[in-house]
């Protein structure tokens, strides 16, 4: 099947990176599987992709308006190249977001007789503001009610499509998935350890957070190294302030790793936290756990419960003291750490594996064509 998939962009810091990260992975499964597949994405001044197993065109950002981090890029050569490859594509498949990068392509595939599917990753949920509402009345709504077929992670993102929408409409349930790879962290003495944060520096994310945990670990003797890895989304400046404050000055705030690299440097840690507030599905620590990286999050994620059950991450309220009460027995102990990332590494490997994914994606490919056919035959 011909296979086109449209994200909103590629930087050179990661800065949009669970979306990303989820289409680049996505179009690497498929082609595995014999699909030719091209990805395309608006890109900044630095923005590229190293060379892959499916085709990629990426179009500069021309400016962006001041709306929001990433909702304000404008790129027309993403518009032009939908136009372009759509009409020799089997399926389109939009990683839809409220901007003005995938919307334009999602309009422009539904004058088309080419079958759309949209995934929407958490980020269209009802907002108050009376731009946002507009935005989904006009186009948001109709997009959702004419696609072929909708992607959701959880039983709360369909519940937020429907709402945008304004429709009973049927959804499709995809995990977000990495490849688990035969290499990752490994035990080293504590002195030696690593603890990291990586993710985009933003609110939600609590990386503020993040520091009080080395700042109490460091209090209850705790030897080893913090490091804060991510470009900035709105925090950097209280990370560094709160560094300060707390006099932790061994923390490193070492900036943005590029999308390729993040494996390769989450391999060197020994454990990686998340302290994030309703985190739709984060793909930061799939990537972590899938490296056998003893990993700490939130009770709020929407993979919380599951690994909370199964024991496969340690699961808090997020605070600095639980969070040290869950991690330093683990850091401190060889067995209980090789015992945590096994289980971190099976858990992914069942339920986030690329082979689930692409499943996932062949199914809703031939139900989006079948249903393109069925309402082309209604005309």
């Amino acid at each position: 099947m011909r296979v086109l998939q449209i994200v909103t962009l590629v930087s050179a810091d990661g800065a949009y990176g669970g979306p990303l990260t989820v289409a680049r992975l996505q179009s690497q499964e498929l082609a595995r599987r014999g699909h030719s597949v091209h990805l395309v994405a608006a890109r900044d001044t630095a923005g590229a992709l190293a060379a892959q197993s499916y085709r990629v065109t990426l179009a500069d950002v021309a400016f962006r308006l001041p709306v929001g981090q990433h909702s304000g890029i404008v790129a027309p050569g993403v518009l032009a190249a939908t136009g372009r490859l759509l009409r020799g594509a089997d399926v389109v498949h939009v990683h839809l977001a409220r901007d003005l990068v995938t919307l334009p392509a999602a309009v422009s595939t539904l004058g088309s007789r080419t079958p759309l599917v949209v995934q929407t990753h958490g980020m269209v949920k009802p907002d108050p503001r009376a731009s946002a509402s507009a935005l989904d009345t006009l186009v948001m709504g109709p997009v959702l009610r004419r696609a072929d077929e909708r992607l959701v992670l959880t039983t709360a993102d369909a519940e937020n499509v429907r709402a945008v929408a304004g429709a009973p409409l049927a959804t499709r349930r995809i995990p977000n998935g990495v490849p688990v790879a035969s290499g990752g962290a490994r035990w080293v003495p504590e002195h030696e350890q690593e603890v990291v944060f990586c993710s985009r520096l933003h609110p939600r994310k609590r990386p503020d957070e993040f520091v009080r945990l080395a700042h109490e670990m460091r209090g209850r003797g705790y030897r080893g190294r913090f490091t804060v890895l991510g470009p900035d989304g709105g925090s950097l400046g209280a990370v560094r302030s709160l560094r300060a404050e707390l006099a932790v000055d061994d923390l490193d705030i070492a900036g943005a790793v590029p999308p390729d690299d993040v494996a390769a440097r989450l391999s060197k840690a020994q454990a990686f936290v998340l302290p994030s507030r309703d985190e739709p599905y984060p793909m930061a620590l799939l990537e972590a756990m899938s490296l056998g990286l003893p990993s700490v999050i939130s009770r709020t994620t929407g993979v919380s419960e599951l690994f909370e059950r199964t024991r496969a991450a340690l699961v808090t309220d997020a605070s600095a003291a639980q969070m040290a009460d869950a991690l330093l027995p683990v850091l401190r102990d060889e067995r209980r750490w090789a015992e945590l990332a096994r289980r971190a590494r099976c858990q992914v490997q069942e339920t986030n594996g690329m082979g689930r994914v692409g499943d996932v994606l062949d199914e809703a490919y031939r139900a989006a064509r079948d249903e393109g056919v069925r309402h082309r035959g209604q005309h």
